[in-house]
């Protein structure tokens, strides 16, 4: 992986980030040179494994529990980030939430479930898909 420090400076924050494509994201970020907040909801020891080896690389990144399916956790989630951080510039919204049923069917509950990350974080935030956050860092 190439390093470079086109992200310097930049706060980012993976949701779903210890393990599969999040953690491959949060990896690119740190390279980049962002400091990376690594969201995971149950399997700590692939988030704390990512946090060490980006930290022993030299980069910043800290690992944080928080189901963001959940409202309330969402919120705490964003508050924690950018006490740690001093904010949050970068959103990868990696996290596994999904609907499965035609787009008419979805609830209210539903849909505010689905763009919890995004409301929350979005003061100042660079807001980013997977598909974008794919674009970004193959540029």
């Amino acid at each position: 992986m190439v390093e470079s420090a086109r992200l310097a400076g930049k706060r980012a924050l993976v949701t779903g980030g210890g393990r599969g494509i999040g953690a491959a994201i949060a990896r690119r970020l740190a390279a980049e040179g962002a400091a990376v907040a690594v969201n995971y909801v149950a399997d700590a020891a692939s988030a704390d494994a990512l946090v060490r080896e980006l930290t022993e690389a030299g980069h910043r990144a800290v690992a944080f529990r928080a189901d963001v399916e959940d409202p309330a956790q969402t919120q705490d989630l964003v508050k924690r980030v950018r006490a740690e951080f001093g904010g949050v510039d970068l959103l990868a919204s990696n996290a596994g939430i999904e609907h499965f049923g035609a787009l008419e069917s979805i609830t209210k509950a539903g849909a505010m479930a689905l763009m919890a990350i995004p409301r929350s974080a979005s003061s100042g935030a660079k807001l980013s898909t997977i598909a974008e956050t794919a674009a970004l860092l193959a540029a």
